[in-house]
């Protein structure tokens, strides 16, 4: 079948004295670079290797992406708990005159998600920038960028902020007003 490759030998006898004549048993004599096994590839094996070639560098693609997230959510995180303790005297206040714990944890869950939101704006236009310059010039095609992936990074970006800024909000809202207003 076309399926599969092919191998065809030419058929050459080996006999002792083309073995003999093999050059420290490593070189072929010169009769025997006749025999040799050929392939023959069909375009469908050529797809077959192509697909498989774009799905390893998809999941390459995915895999730097998800790290590329992770440590984004950490640094969003770490941000979020540096302004908590920051602005201890500030969530003291702020209780003191009424706010209550969702009020305050609300606010830092809106910080995290501007955060993010910056950040993905500034990758958007990174990306948009590399798409519609650097592609074109490299691969001679018009260059992309679909509103629907815009809209998916934007989300899981949102996402990933409020996940990221849920800890330090919820740290920020436990907080006892006489305890923060206490703080240097």
């Amino acid at each position: 079948m076309l399926n599969r490759l092919l191998k065809v030998r030419a058929e050459q006898p080996l006999g002792t004295e083309g073995e003999s004549e093999a050059i420290l048993g490593f070189l072929p004599a010169p009769f025997q670079a006749h025999n040799k096994e050929y392939k023959i590839t069909t375009q469908e094996d050529v797809l077959a290797i192509s697909d498989s070639i774009s799905t390893m560098i998809q999941l390459v693609l995915v895999a730097i992406a998800g790290i590329s997230l992770l440590v984004g959510g950490i640094g969003i995180a770490n941000v979020m708990l540096v302004t908590v303790s920051e602005r201890t005297r500030e969530i003291g206040v702020m209780k003191a005159v009424g706010a209550k714990n969702r009020h305050v944890a609300m606010a830092f869950l809106f910080e995290a998600c501007v955060i993010g939101l910056l950040g993905v704006i500034l990758g958007m236009a990174i990306a948009a920038a590399a798409a519609f310059t650097v592609v074109p010039l490299l691969f001679d095609v018009p260059g992309s960028l679909p509103l629907q992936w815009a809209g998916i990074a934007i989300s899981i970006c949102l996402a990933i902020s409020l996940l990221s800024g849920l800890y330090p909000a919820l740290r920020a809202s436990s907080m006892d007003p006489v305890e923060a207003l206490r703080s240097e």
